[in-house]
Parts: structure tokens; C-alpha cells; sequence
């Protein structure tokens, strides 16, 4: 999967589905075999629920979370269901869940950010 406004222009994005039996060193060396910057894994699919778990590794390490591969996961399961309404989906990517919003057939999604939480320790 690319993402881009022109074909081929994007940044790639590999999506591995059905990743349940695979160990991390696998998805590392799968990830490195590739070539991509960002390779995602797939387990626990529920087309019904609009769920699934990701983990996402770069070719060096697993890391908690990254936006382009929470997205482009989210637009090839959208792109795996019948019918041309768009979707809410519950990603879990290092123990939360991403909600992501799809529309079928451009490959479009969005999330929305929290306000992060800052926590001054004025202690010195």
C-alpha cells in the first residue's frame, strides 16, 4: 500500500494479515526482507466488530505507535468488506485502542488526537 496523492508517489506501507502464528523475530526479519520503513502485523481480526490488533516494527525495532501504519491497516480492512459504507474501527496497538474512521473505495481514514497529558515536576 502506498499513500500519496499520485500512484507510486506515497510513502509504502507493507500490511501483513493473518500475522497470529508469527514470532517477533519473524516480524523482524520479515520487516527487514521487505525493505519498507514501516511494516504492520495483523492478529486477532473481526471484520463484525471492526477490530483488530496491530503491532508495527520499523526494520530496526516494534514501536508503540505510528500513524501512517494505524491508517493504512485500517484502509485495507475497510477495503475487505462488502459494500460501500464507511466504517469506525477499534485498532489495539500496544495495549490501547486507536479509533479510526474509513470511507470505502479511497482508501481515506482519519483519527482523532487526544490532548496530551503534561506533567511538570517542579522538583529539582
Amino acid at each position: 500500500m502506498c499513500s500519496g496523492r499520485r500512484a507510486f508517489q506515497g510513502n509504502g506501507l507493507v500490511v501483513v494479515l493473518d500475522a497470529e502464528g508469527l514470532s517477533p523475530e519473524m516480524m523482524q526479519a520479515v520487516t527487514r526482507e521487505v525493505c519498507q520503513f514501516e511494516t504492520v502485523f495483523l492478529t486477532g481480526v473481526d471484520l463484525d466488530r471492526r477490530s483488530a490488533v496491530l503491532r508495527i516494527l520499523t526494520e530496526g525495532e516494534e514501536v508503540d505507535f505510528a500513524g501512517h501504519p494505524v491508517l493504512g491497516a485500517a484502509a485495507v480492512l475497510q477495503g475487505m468488506l462488502p459494500g460501500e459504507s464507511g466504517d469506525e474501527w477499534a485498532l489495539g496497538v500496544a495495549h490501547r485502542t486507536i479509533e479510526v474512521r474509513t470511507s470505502p473505495g479511497a482508501y481515506l481514514g482519519s483519527m482523532s488526537r487526544r490532548r496530551p497529558a503534561v506533567r511538570a515536576d517542579r522538583r529539582r
